[in-house]
C-alpha cells in the first residue's frame, strides 16, 4: 500500500505489479477512487486501484503508484512465475497459461423462500451466476446431482457481461434426499463442467458441485 519494504526484502519477490492485455487496459479497465458516493477506503485499494472486468482478482491491483504500457510483461514475480495455470509438481513460468478471465461459474447460495427447506412442499431455489466478459445464458438446476435438470428463471437486471446474474426455481420437493446443483451455460455457449482439471494452487475451479438435502 505505499509502504517501504523492510530492509532485505527484495521488492520484486512481493510487489503486485501486474499485466494485462492492451486491448482489454484500453477498452474495459477503470481506475476507481471513489465507493458508493466515498473516496475508496484504504482496505480495498484506495486512494486509487485498478478494476479488470471479467478477471480474476490477482489481475485488480490495489494502492495503484504507476501505469505503463510496455511491449513485454512485467519482471515482478506474482507476474512471471505466480497464478499461472499449471500441472500438479510444476513450477510456474510464462509458458503456463496466466490468470485472467474467469470462467463460467455458478452456485445455489439461497435454500427456501421462509418455509422450512427441510419440510416437503414447494419451496424456491436462489444462486448466481456469471462468467467474465461474456455473460449468462441460461442456468440449469439439478434435484438428483446431475442425473437429470430443470431451467432455472434469470431475474433482476442485466447489467452485462461481466455482472452477477441471480437465478431461482421454485420445486416442489416430497420427503426424500437430494442432491442440488447449478450449472450455468454463458452466452458464447461455455458451460460450466462437472469437474476442473487438477492443478498446482487450485486456481480457476469452477466445477459443480451437490448441495445434500434431506426432506422429513
Amino acid at each position: 500500500g505505499g509502504e517501504p519494504l523492510p530492509a532485505g526484502i527484495d521488492p520484486s519477490t512481493v510487489a503486485v505489479e501486474r499485466s494485462v492485455p492492451i486491448a482489454k487496459g484500453l477498452n474495459d479497465c477503470l481506475l476507481v477512487w471513489e465507493m458508493n458516493g466515498e473516496p475508496l477506503p484504504l482496505v480495498h485499494g484506495g486512494p486509487v486501484r485498478l478494476l479488470v472486468p471479467g478477471y480474476f482478482g490477482v489481475n485488480q491491483v490495489k494502492w495503484v503508484q504507476r501505469i505503463a504500457a510496455t511491449s513485454d510483461e512485467s519482471d515482478r514475480k506474482i507476474q512471471q512465475s505466480g497464478y499461472r495455470m499449471r500441472a500438479v509438481g510444476e513450477s510456474g513460468n510464462k509458458s503456463h497459461p496466466s490468470m485472467y478471465r474467469m470462467p463460467v461459474k455458478s452456485w445455489i447460495n439461497g435454500l427456501g423462500d421462509k418455509n422450512d427447506i427441510t419440510r416437503p412442499g414447494k419451496h424456491k431455489l436462489f444462486g448466481v451466476a456469471f462468467s467474465g466478459e461474456r455473460g449468462i445464458d441460461h442456468v440449469d438446476i439439478s434435484l438428483d446431482g446431475g442425473k437429470g435438470w430443470q431451467r432455472a428463471q434469470l431475474y433482476g437486471p442485466d447489467l452485462g457481461p461481466n455482472a452477477w446474474r441471480t437465478f431461482q426455481l421454485e420445486v416442489d420437493l416430497p420427503a426424500g434426499d437430494y442432491y442440488l446443483v447449478s450449472r450455468a451455460t454463458d452466452k458464447l455457449g461455455e458451460r460450466q463442467p462437472r469437474y476442473f482439471p487438477a492443478n498446482q494452487r487450485g486456481y480457476g475451479h469452477n466445477g459443480w458441485f451437490d448441495h445434500g438435502l434431506t426432506v422429513v
